[in-house]
């Protein structure tokens, strides 16, 4: 799901966010970094695909990518807090991401 460049979103990186975060949340060390690393890379460099900025979703609603991956992001912080707190490994990683959610949707500096 992740790269090293920016790129494209799709409306299934909004079902992906889901994925990273159960990783981030359920699997300590390599795996838990690299799901970090892959909203990380996303943040701010990763637009919709044109085209693909909103989908309908199975109730009939339309969604917008990037404020529904910052929605699911906004949901976990408390999760957030606890591995930054005990994972030293993820520590620094977590505080990014925590600090790039307090700023939005915007490239990192």
């Amino acid at each position: 799901m992740g790269n090293d460049h920016a790129g494209t979103l799709y409306p299934a990186a909004v079902a992906g966010t889901d994925v990273l975060l159960h990783i981030i949340a359920t699997c300590p060390g390599p795996p838990r970094n690299a799901a970090l690393w892959v909203l990380l890379d996303w943040w701010g460099c990763f637009q919709p695909e044109p085209g693909f900025e909103s989908y309908i979703d199975q109730d009939g609603h339309r969604v917008k990518v990037i404020p529904a991956i910052i929605e699911r992001v906004e949901q976990a912080p408390d999760i957030m807090c606890v591995i930054g707190e005990h994972d030293t490994s993820a520590r620094g990683l977590v505080r990014r991401l925590l600090r790039n959610l307090e700023r939005g949707w915007v490239l990192e500096k």
